[in-house]
């Protein structure tokens, strides 16, 4: 054995050498102090493994701490904006019943009252609507025709279009193509 090789050797990877003649204590001393040295590797890439994993766990749960706190400011919101119009429409209300309001002015406050719960009901609706956004990944898809999609709900819009005296027309590109979508659900994006 020369130094060379064994600079060789330790360079591809060998942990040591012996060199002839060497004992059969010296092979078993080199053996053990391998297979440590394999161990204490080992170990240090399971702490190092173990330590990316805590680091992705806090990650995660920093993320889960912060959808947390968006969710109840999300119902903090919700909550007022659903009470601000039924507060309001409880006030006119009582000023009606109580004989606050003269008869000449009660046509305007009920036009008050019945934008409110107008207000309310929109409100309730896109609610409704975001709700039934997070089933809309484990609902059933099929290839859905946007041309036929679209007709439908011009059709079913027209008599709210005549009311307010609106026109409208569809035009579409020829040849549009099919897509994968949950049919009831697509209908309610336009």
């Amino acid at each position: 054995a020369t130094v060379e090789l064994a600079v060789q050797a330790i360079k591809r990877g060998a942990y040591d050498f012996l060199t002839k003649p060497f004992s059969i204590d010296e092979l078993l001393h080199t053996v053990n102090q391998g297979l440590e040295h394999r161990r204490l590797s080992l170990d240090a890439r399971r702490t190092q493994e173990a330590e990316a994993e805590a680091q992705r766990l806090n990650e995660e749960t920093r993320r889960l701490k912060e959808l947390d706190q968006a969710k109840k400011d999300f119902i903090r919101l919700v909550t007022h904006e659903l009470q601000a119009p039924v507060s309001a429409i409880e006030t006119y209300l009582k000023l009606i019943l109580q004989d606050y309001i003269p008869p000449q002015e009660q046509p305007g406050i009920l036009e008050k009252c019945l934008a409110r719960c107008q207000e309310e009901q929109a409100l309730i609706q896109d609610l409704l609507e975001l709700g039934k956004l997070e089933v809309i990944e484990s609902a059933d898809k099929s290839q859905v025709e946007l041309e036929k999609v679209l007709r439908a709900v011009l059709e079913a819009c027209q008599g709210h279009l005549d009311e307010k005296q609106i026109e409208l027309h569809l035009e579409l590109a020829p040849g549009l193509p099919s897509i994968m979508a949950n049919r009831k659900q697509i209908r309610s994006l336009w």
